[in-house]
């Protein structure tokens, strides 16, 4: 997967999280990594599978059949997709707690979008400390998560990783209250020509209120106005060559 970036911001690190998100509580969140497809560069054993980190078990007891591993190798990581783009907005990874919770140290978190890097940072990892809690502000589209050890030989081991996200892109994707666009149902016109009439039309881009493309006014020659007949096309662009 591409080449990691320069951190958008520096993250704050937390290592007593509390069960409710450090986020707005307007914005629901939810661990959108559990039981998501997961990679590894290797397998230390067939009992220490990839998706062991995102079954929703935190024991981080390696005997316990709750933590994945790689083997030791060169700059180890692990990944999860999350089938789907998400605002990203903090992480809960939980570290292996029986035996050598030093392998962590150096860990490097990457988020990835379409491919491409969007974010990443390496965190302090305090050995002894169970969870990493990493905030993420301002939140991140991703739909990839990465960890990584660079640049020693190592084996990663992780109990669980939570990516805690809210679904606005999916809620913003779905039909408004389930409606269906392609459903024939309810009343429809008798009869429809396909003539469509703007009259005197204003616009104004958002971020530039003062500045109205087009003003709303019969009697201004630079509001829009424009008739189209059935079956005739028409492209409208400015000055620039944008289509409008």
């Amino acid at each position: 997967i591409g080449p990691s970036i320069k951190p958008s911001s520096t993250p704050s690190i937390s290592v007593n999280p509390s069960s409710v998100p450090s986020t707005s509580p307007s914005i629901k969140l939810q661990n959108v990594a559990l039981g998501k497809p997961t990679t590894q560069i290797t397998n230390f054993s067939g009992s220490s599978l990839s998706s062991r980190a995102v079954d929703g078990n935190v024991d981080g007891n390696y005997y316990n059949w709750g933590v994945s591993a790689t083997s030791s190798i060169n700059n180890p990581w692990w990944q999860v997709d999350l089938m789907g783009s998400y605002e990203i907005h903090e992480f809960f990874i939980y570290n292996r707690i029986d035996c050598c919770p030093e392998r962590l140290l150096g860990l490097q978190v990457e988020i990835f979008l379409n491919g491409l890097a969007v974010w990443n940072t390496s965190p302090t990892v305090i050995v002894g400390n169970p969870v990493v809690v990493i905030n993420v502000s301002p939140s991140v589209r991703g739909d990839t998560v990465k960890l990584s050890i660079p640049g020693r030989k190592e084996l990663l081991t992780l109990a669980e990783v939570q990516v805690e996200a809210a679904q606005i892109f999916k809620i913003v994707d779905e039909p408004l209250d389930g409606t269906d666009p392609f459903s024939e149902a309810g009343d429809m016109p008798d009869s429809f020509n396909g003539s469509i009439s703007f009259d005197s039309v204003g616009f104004v881009y958002p971020i530039r209120p003062n500045n109205p493309i087009y003003y709303a006014s019969d009697d201004d020659p630079d509001a829009f106005s424009l008739e189209t007949t059935p079956t005739e096309s028409v492209a409208l662009a400015g000055e620039s060559g944008c289509g409008k």
